[in-house]
């Protein structure tokens, strides 16, 4: 093999070796970048399922807009109605009895709940016309948000008191775990519109 050939070779190599370096590259980005979006939408998704399950109103003090006297805004397990979860923010994730959720460190979660109209829920008002948009928002360790709504109506479901005492199974969880590390682990879950009787 002569020289030029040799040095033709080398470059050949080079371009595709730094071709190859730049494709993984973008391949481990784009994987990080979807693996950040899956936590955001889990951290919010757990968030919204946990507020959804409150009461519309107060149920028990003299009903206010926010936290009522007594409900401790470091405290959620007190929390019993959706607007009580109105401008919270804490980071890292805590699950509602302060556990500190696994691979969540850096992310910050944050809460507003309005009033919105009826006819129109892309419209807040300052009054109660029986309708509540929550916007949970997951904010990345780079700034980067997640956010998801639900509006929440007086008449739904979880406002629907039953005529016997019963449980009621409201919300569905599932956490999966790929191989024996907590890396590879997910959690989620999920309210269920149509509430089962846990002890029919």
């Amino acid at each position: 093999m002569s020289l030029v050939e040799l040095v033709i070779s080398s470059l050949i190599v080079s371009v595709m070796l730094v071709a190859a370096l730049s494709a993984v590259g973008a391949s481990a980005r784009g994987n990080r970048t979807f693996c950040q979006q899956c936590v955001g939408a889990n951290l919010a998704r757990q968030l919204m399922a946990e507020a959804l399950q409150g009461r519309y109103r107060e149920p028990e003090d003299t009903p206010a807009f926010g936290r009522e006297s007594g409900e401790d805004a470091a405290a959620r397990a007190a929390w019993d109605d959706v607007d009580d979860y109105h401008k919270w923010s804490a980071s890292p994730p805590e699950a509602k009895d302060g556990t500190p959720l696994d691979h969540a460190d850096g992310w910050t979660r944050q809460v507003v709940v309005e009033y919105v109209r009826m006819a129109d829920p892309t419209r807040t008002t300052s009054s109660d016309e029986g309708l509540k948009r929550i916007t949970v928002t997951a904010i990345s360790p780079e700034g980067k948000p997640t956010v998801l709504q639900a509006l929440r109506s007086e008449k739904s479901i979880y406002d629907q008191q039953p005529k016997t005492e019963t449980t009621y199974v409201s919300w569905v969880g599932v956490e999966l775990q790929i191989g024996s590390t907590d890396a590879a682990r997910v959690a989620s879950g999920t309210n269920l519109l149509n509430l089962l009787p846990a002890n029919p």
